[in-house]
């Protein structure tokens, strides 16, 4: 989570209060997907504190919102920096740790749009169509078989069933 101190404190503290209730081992930790070293300083920072990762969420997104014609290459650069390259870059950062253990969850939050294109979302779109496919190929792709990894999409509260892939 970006900024969980200051402008997400309010979500952090949401989250940290449910897992309390729930007895669940969560650490919420400052992520920027955008950011190499802000990738790899959090997950080095949760293998320091939890020794492994069981279950890793890619959720960070972006959405920019009207026609096509009217953005900027730098702005669509932005949208997939966050929504496409942001998932490959965390997802880089906690398979080798994954793979060692033999167990990992990789989630990917995705969306509906990901699947259908509607008026003025075409450059989201094109996004989270980026990460289905990804998503796709991955769940054959990252984990072999007797790895004992998972990998899900979820898509707009869908979440695709386990690929089996040999």
């Amino acid at each position: 989570m970006r900024q969980p101190a200051t402008r997400n404190a309010a979500a952090a503290a949401e989250l940290a209060e449910l897992a309390r209730r729930k007895e669940i081992a969560l650490r919420v930790l400052d992520l920027d997907v955008t950011d190499d070293a802000s990738v790899e300083h959090a997950v080095a920072g949760a293998l320091e504190a939890a020794d492994h990762l069981d279950v890793v969420v890619n959720n960070a997104g972006v959405m920019y919102v009207g026609p096509l014609e009217g953005f900027t290459a730098e702005q669509a650069r932005q949208q997939f920096e966050t929504n496409v390259i942001g998932v490959l870059r965390l997802n880089r950062a906690v398979l080798p740790h994954m793979r060692a253990r033999r167990n990992g969850f990789l989630i990917q939050v995705g969306s509906v749009l990901g699947r259908m294109a509607l008026p003025f979302t075409g450059l989201y779109a094109a996004s989270k169509f980026a990460v289905e496919g990804m998503s796709e190929a991955g769940a054959c792709r990252t984990w072999h078989p007797g790895d004992g990894g998972r990998a899900r999409r979820l898509s707009d509260c869908h979440l695709e069933s386990r690929r089996e892939c040999h």
